[in-house]
């Protein structure tokens, strides 16, 4: 089993003071990997973690609408220059594309009927962009070419806000949950989809003539069996899935067909304390191996997925951290860990 000690070795606080709902790591391109994100109010910061432990804020942007709040942003690379592109949504539904080279919006994304939740770009395509949104919706989108490719609702979709997705790492099937308890996995492999991806790229689309945005009212699994409120994070390690609610715990599951169409049989169950708020996102590290979690006292707790205990191998605290943590993540070689919070403030934690 892993042993950690783990230490806070820097904080920022952002001057807006708006709650900080999202930081992602530039995982997308090793020369940028110590390079992050931080989403909140009508902002976007990007920073880097320096070799003394410091952080150092590289570019700032910030949105022309007073009123936006981005509650999720996303790293991808431009596949024509290589250059990073961070797509950022939130409380108005466009999803905006910025070169972070260029330092300008390349492609806005516009749909969704109403805030944004998450956002993920696939693991294999990187120009595939998924949402989660408010209109009980996902959308797939092509962000080279601007195009809605999917749209996964309908009769046996959501029936409340989407709050988070997560894809397969081998891109066959997506996950989401929301405010209606359930948990779905979405096909990706079925042949209407491919043929949407593919024509996305490939169709010419004259302005009379929008494209053939499919819709997909059928997941291939849907459940509400893990949790019994809002679902607010869920990510695939593999085939087995890790989602959490307001219940003060983490949930690793799999779906169980076998035994009815949503049944699951639950795997580990991580508990952890006062975490009875929604919004707020769990960790993971590339490998797959711990997972990290914060709460309302700024606390934040790390748990070993391959161990036998269901117990935190450690918790990350400060005296100063006392507030909501919102979001962990962890850099991609899992010796940092990254939290931001409902003050404003950003934490690094480095792990020994």
């Amino acid at each position: 089993p892993l042993t950690f000690a783990a230490g806070c070795t820097a904080y920022a606080r952002e001057d807006h003071g708006n709650a900080l709902y999202c930081v992602t790591f530039c995982d997308v391109l090793p020369i940028y990997e110590r390079m992050f994100a931080v989403a909140g109010g009508n902002r976007l910061t990007v920073y880097e973690c320096l070799e003394n432990g410091g952080l150092d804020v590289i570019q700032v942007y910030c949105d022309g609408d007073q009123e936006e709040q981005f509650f999720t942003a996303a790293w991808t690379v431009d596949v024509l220059t290589g250059s990073p592109l961070l797509a950022a949504a939130g409380f108005r539904g466009h999803i905006k594309v910025i070169n972070c080279i260029t330092q300008s919006v390349v492609i806005v994304l516009s749909g969704h009927g109403n805030s944004v939740n998450e956002l993920k770009f696939h693991p294999v395509d990187p120009s595939l962009l998924f949402s989660a949104g408010k209109d009980e919706s996902i959308r797939l989108w092509n962000s080279l070419t601007g195009v809605c490719v999917a749209i996964f609702a309908g009769h046996v979709g959501h029936r409340d806000d989407v709050l988070s997705l997560d894809i397969h790492l081998k891109g066959s099937c997506f996950v989401s949950s929301g405010m209606d308890n359930t948990v779905k996995i979405w096909d990706l492999e079925d042949e209407v989809v491919q043929t949407a991806i593919s024509k996305s790229y490939t169709e010419p689309r004259p302005k009379d003539r929008p494209f053939d945005t499919k819709f997909i009212q059928f997941p291939a699994f849907c459940t509400s069996k893990v949790h019994a409120d809002y679902v607010d994070c869920v990510r695939m390690v593999g085939d087995l899935i890790l989602s959490k609610s307001t219940g003060n715990k983490v949930v690793f599951w799999k779906p169980n067909p076998s035994r009815g169409k949503d049944a699951v049989t639950v795997l580990r169950e991580y508990h952890y304390k006062d975490a009875d708020l929604w919004f707020m996102k769990f960790g993971l590290d590339a490998q797959l191996e711990v997972m990290a979690v914060g709460n309302k006292k700024g606390v934040v707790s790390v748990f070993d997925l391959d161990a036998e205990s269901e117990r935190a191998i450690c918790k990350l605290t400060h005296n100063s951290c006392k507030n909501t943590v919102r979001q962990v993540c962890f850099s991609k070689s899992g010796r940092t860990i990254i939290t931001c919070s409902d003050d404003a403030t950003v934490w690094r934690w480095d792990l020994h």
